[in-house]
């Protein structure tokens, strides 16, 4: 035998092992996947070589159960665990076994609880009931899964408002609950949705106030999601006198003046005895209170008014003033509100200040001016009529 015929010999009986040995779960799962024409059978051995999942090693198997070495169709043998499309609840257990353990091959490097989280949250609850619910891939993806911090991933910063919003946008999915579906129109206009989409990195998106997992909402949401990123503001809140007045009422601290998806630019228009103002809406006139509330949106008029008309060095100079002020009307000190306004006001000098009812800050949402131009249109109608009336009489009397 030559010497040729004897390497070709021992590289053959050497790679004989690999080639009959059984692919892994994945190998085998993918090379069969990959070749199918229908493409939404086909997509999942396309992206999930690209996922974290997939750099961890987790298989298909691990996830969707079945004989990763079998290569043909009774490799989905329901005998053998598999299933295809996992329910939501099947999503939670499967995606559990490493999302909430420290325990296996598999898990993260650190606890996590949120399998437990999602049980426990309206979503969790709503699948376990049968009712409609996200899974774990219904956010996160299939098999295209990334991490958080990934900028392709569903659930990163810059995607997971629109994530939540393909359920929480549509009409017919909301139509079986209880909740409405413009959360997402009002959030995108709002002071933080702009403010996200000019790439703030502080401003908090959907999982920031209500949690990624747990599903907050109501006062739970406000307490943690507001105040976590305005602490001070919360702190002073909570030594006002409206801390207790809402906590009797059943009201939701921060969201009771400030709305809670829509939240707008805050400034005078929003204190005070206007039409748009939130001390109005339990504060009318008549009320004793009421001549209180209104000074409070002229103090704070008065104070931006200056604040706009001053250079950026004295901006900067009196913005411990302005910061107190703003933490002296969260706690309904009226004398403190006062006296930081006078103080802005005389280091700025003279300005023309107008009364905040009457001049509306320039940050007032758009659907501010909504109460006049109602007006004015139900008037003309109005008039309408009466004329109409008139003509009609007129009518009548020279038929008779």
């Amino acid at each position: 035998m030559t010497k040729v015929g004897f390497s070709l010999l021992l590289a053959v009986a050497l790679t004989a092992p690999l080639l009959t040995r059984p692919a892994r779960a994945e190998e085998t799962c993918i090379l069969c996947h990959r070749q199918l024409r229908e493409a939404r059978l086909r997509r999942p051995a396309v992206e999930w070589p690209t996922s974290i999942h997939a750099q961890e090693e987790v298989s298909c198997v691990l996830c969707h159960g079945g004989n990763g070495e079998d290569e043909t169709v009774s490799a989905h043998d329901p005998d053998s665990g598999f299933i295809g499309r996992l329910s939501p609840m099947q999503q939670a257990e499967r995606c559990g076994g490493c999302h909430g353990s420290t325990e296996g091959d598999h898990a993260p490097d650190e606890a996590s609880d949120a399998w437990a989280q999602w049980r426990q949250s309206a979503h969790g609850r709503a699948a376990e009931a049968g009712s409609f619910a996200p899974g774990c891939a219904d956010c996160h993806g299939a098999h295209a899964v990334h991490e958080v911090t990934d900028p392709r991933a569903t659930v990163s910063r810059a995607n997971v408002v629109e994530t939540c919003a393909y359920c929480h946008a549509d009409p017919g999915l909301m139509a079986d609950t209880t909740l409405p579906d413009d959360q997402y129109d009002q959030y995108i206009e709002s002071v933080h949705g702009r403010k996200l989409a000019e790439g703030d990195p502080d401003v908090p998106t959907c999982a920031d106030c209500h949690d990624a997992h747990g599903a907050r909402h109501g006062t739970e949401a406000a307490a943690t999601g507001c105040k976590h990123c305005h602490e001070e503001i919360g702190a002073a809140f909570d030594r006002g006198r409206h801390h207790e007045v809402f906590a009797n009422y059943g009201f939701v601290d921060c969201v009771e003046c400030h709305g809670s998806h829509e939240v707008a630019e805050p400034g005078a228009w929003l204190i005070g005895g206007g039409a748009q103002a939130a001390c109005r809406r339990c504060h009318g006139r008549g009320q004793e209170v009421f001549d209180k509330v209104r000074k409070l949106g002229v103090d704070v008029n008065r104070a931006e008014q200056a604040l706009a008309a001053a250079s950026d060095e004295k901006r900067q100079e009196l913005e411990e003033t302005r910061r107190g002020m703003v933490l002296a009307l969260h706690a309904l000190d009226i004398d403190g509100v006062s006296g930081a306004a006078d103080r802005i006001v005389s280091s700025v000098g003279p300005v023309d200040t107008t009364d905040a009812q009457a001049a509306p800050s320039s940050h007032q949402p758009a659907h501010a001016g909504r109460a006049f131009w109602s007006a004015v249109v139900l008037g003309g109608l109005f008039l309408l009529t009466l004329l109409g009336g008139v003509l009609v009489g007129r009518a009548r009397r020279r038929r008779s």
